[in-house]
Formats: C-alpha cells, sequence, structure tokens
C-alpha cells in the first residue's frame, strides 16, 4: 500500500490517496481511498488569526442566531456587487447556511493574499477576510460567487 498527501491546485483542498499495484491487471493502480481535507495538520495552527476567523466564521453560521456574525463581519459588507450594513446581517446569515459552505468552512484553507487580506475559496465562492485597524481580523465580503 502506498500513501500520498497533497493538494489539489484549484481549490487548495488536502487530498490524501491510499493505492496499490494491482499485478493482476498489469500494474495498475489501484485507488483503495480517497480522502479529501479535514487532515489534523492541513488547515494550520488555530493559534493562526487567520485560521481562527475562518473557523469562528463556521460556528457563527451554525448557531441560531446571527449575532455571532456580526461580531466578526466588517460592515458595508462587499455581497458581490451589493453592500450591505449591520442591519441587514440577518439576511447574509441566512444566505450562507448552506450546508456545502459550512463544509468548506470546516475543513478548506485560508490563504493570505496579501497585507492583511486572506481569503478562502469554497468551490466558487470566495470568502474574504481582512484585518482592521486594531490588527483583528474580520469577515470582508464575498467579492465572487460562482
Amino acid at each position: 500500500m502506498c500513501r500520498i498527501r497533497l493538494w489539489s491546485f484549484r481549490s487548495r483542498t488536502p487530498l490524501e490517496v491510499t493505492w496499490f499495484v494491482d499485478e493482476a491487471t498489469q500494474g495498475e493502480r489501484r485507488i483503495v481511498r480517497l480522502r479529501m481535507g479535514n487532515f489534523a495538520d492541513a488547515r494550520g495552527h488555530p493559534a493562526d488569526p487567520l485560521v481562527a476567523i475562518v473557523a469562528r466564521l463556521g460556528a457563527a453560521l451554525n448557531s441560531d442566531n446571527p449575532t455571532g456574525l456580526v461580531e466578526i463581519t466588517r460592515f458595508p459588507f462587499a455581497f458581490g456587487a451589493h453592500t450591505l450594513e449591520r442591519d441587514e446581517a440577518p439576511m447574509l446569515w441566512a444566505a450562507l447556511r448552506m450546508p456545502a459552505l459550512q463544509s468548506c468552512l470546516a475543513r478548506g484553507v485560508p490563504v493570505r493574499a496579501g497585507e492583511g487580506v486572506g481569503r478562502l475559496d469554497c468551490e466558487g465562492t470566495v470568502f474574504e477576510f481582512r484585518t482592521a485597524a486594531d490588527g483583528r481580523w474580520l469577515f470582508a465580503g464575498i467579492p465572487k460567487t460562482r
């Protein structure tokens, strides 16, 4: 059995492939296990503020009210071509509670895209994070969706 860990180039999702060489089929490789995401070391250290804000965003979207989302969001919020204000946070919270996005927030690996800018690409929906004047990371927008 052989195993390798790597990153998919498109979505930066960590992958783990386990396979064996099948002598009965002229040495073809047979994949016996393919895992995506959720490795202990894949997301980075939880003390990294960018990793921590992504985890807090996931927790806020899994909660029963939008209060947690408001606490970590920079307003005005860029939502594609629209701008949302603080009083529209419940609408934003409801729009982002899709299982696919929550799964991505749980397994995705945020990347620094410049000084004070971080991004997480969830299959075409880009979550953008920026640092505030006090150095805290905040959820700043979703500049791009499919």
